[in-house]
C-alpha cells in the first residue's frame, strides 16, 4: 500500500478537525484547498501551485537524551530543504537524532506520514523550526489529511505554532538552492 492510496479514517481525520477548529478560533485568514492525495512536499507542492520553498515540511523526530532517555520533536523546515538530525540532537541536549517510527509520529500527530501539521495540537511535542521558515511570507502544509491543505500567513503560523527558531536545515541534494547562513550579533 502507498502513502497516497491510504484511506482516511476517523482517526487520522481527528487531527484534522482540531487544527480546523483551531484555526477558525485564531481569526486568521487561511487559504484551504482540496486536491489529490499526496504526501510528497514537491508534488504536493505542484498540486497547490506554490513555490517548494513555501512548503512547511514537518518531521516528526526522536531525539536520543540519554541510553534510556527519548523525546520527540516536530522539526520544520522549507520545502526544498531537509532537516538535519545531528543539529536537532544539539539542540535538545541529545545526542542522536532518527526520524520517529511512522506509528509513533502517528500516536503523537494523529497524521500519517506525509500530512504532519507543522504545529503540535498539545504540549507533549515541542515544535522546533528553522530560521529561513521566518523568510516566506506564507506557509502551505497538509492539514492532517494527504488530500486536504491549509495556506497562511507565516507569521501566523508563528502565533499558533510558538516554534522554537534554530539552524536546522540543510541543502537536499535532490534541490540545488544553498543553505543561507545566519548570524547573530
Amino acid at each position: 500500500m502507498t502513502e497516497t492510496s491510504i484511506v482516511q479514517t476517523p482517526a487520522i481525520d481527528a487531527a484534522h478537525f482540531l487544527l480546523m477548529h483551531r484555526l477558525a478560533r485564531s481569526h486568521f485568514k487561511i487559504d484551504m484547498l482540496s486536491h489529490q492525495p499526496q504526501g510528497n512536499t514537491v508534488l504536493a507542492s505542484n498540486l497547490r501551485g506554490h513555490s517548494l520553498a513555501d512548503a512547511a515540511k514537518t518531521i516528526v523526530v526522536r531525539v536520543k537524551i540519554t541510553r534510556k532517555k527519548r523525546r520527540y520533536v516536530l522539526a520544520v523546515v522549507c520545502g526544498h530543504r531537509r532537516v538535519n538530525l545531528d543539529k536537532v540532537a544539539r539542540c535538545f541536549g541529545g545526542v542522536d537524532a532518527r526520524f520517529a517510527d511512522p506509528a509513533i509520529a502517528f500516536a503523537l500527530t494523529g497524521c500519517v506520514s506525509g500530512s504532519v501539521i507543522p504545529l503540535c495540537l498539545h504540549d507533549e511535542v515541542p515544535v522546533i523550526a528553522d530560521f529561513e521558515v521566518l523568510e516566506r511570507a506564507s506557509l502551505w502544509f497538509n492539514s492532517g489529511r494527504l488530500d486536504h491543505s491549509v495556506g497562511l500567513r507565516t507569521a501566523d503560523w508563528v502565533a499558533l505554532a510558538r516554534p522554537r527558531l534554530e539552524a536546522i536545515a540543510e541543502m537536499d541534494p535532490e534541490n540545488s538552492l544553498p543553505v543561507r547562513e545566519f548570524a547573530f550579533i
